[in-house]
C-alpha cells in the first residue's frame, strides 16, 4: 500500500489476494479520501507453465497499475475526477464505464 496526499485529497491503494476458487491473483482498490473510487482484478495467466510465476507476474502488474493510477490521479491526467484512465484491458475500474 502506498499513499499520496495533497492538501485536499488523500489517495492510496491496497492490494489483496483473490480467492483461489475465483482464479487467484489480486484485487487492487484505489481510494480518495477513504472512499473507494477504483477497483481492479489481476488474475494469473493460465497459459504460464509455473503457477507461482503467474501469480508473481499478476502481482507485479497490479503494483505497476496501482502506482500508475496514483501518479495519474495526482497529476490530474484523468478526464473524469471520479474514474482513473485504465492503462490495460486487465483491470476494470468502478465508475469508468468499463465495469
Amino acid at each position: 500500500m502506498r499513499d499520496i496526499t495533497n492538501p485536499s485529497i488523500h489517495r492510496r491503494y491496497e492490494i489483496k489476494a483473490r480467492a483461489p476458487h475465483l482464479g487467484g491473483g489480486w484485487y487492487v482498490h484505489g481510494f480518495e479520501n477513504n472512499v473507494e473510487v477504483a477497483q481492479g482484478v489481476f488474475a494469473p495467466d493460465q497459459a504460464n507453465d509455473s503457477h507461482q510465476a503467474a501469480i508473481d507476474e499478476a502481482y507485479r502488474k497490479a503494483v505497476a497499475e496501482a502506482e500508475a493510477w496514483l501518479v495519474d490521479r495526482s497529476r490530474g491526467t484523468s478526464d473524469d475526477a471520479a474514474s482513473p484512465a485504465p492503462r490495460s484491458d486487465t483491470r476494470t475500474w468502478i465508475g469508468s464505464g468499463d465495469a
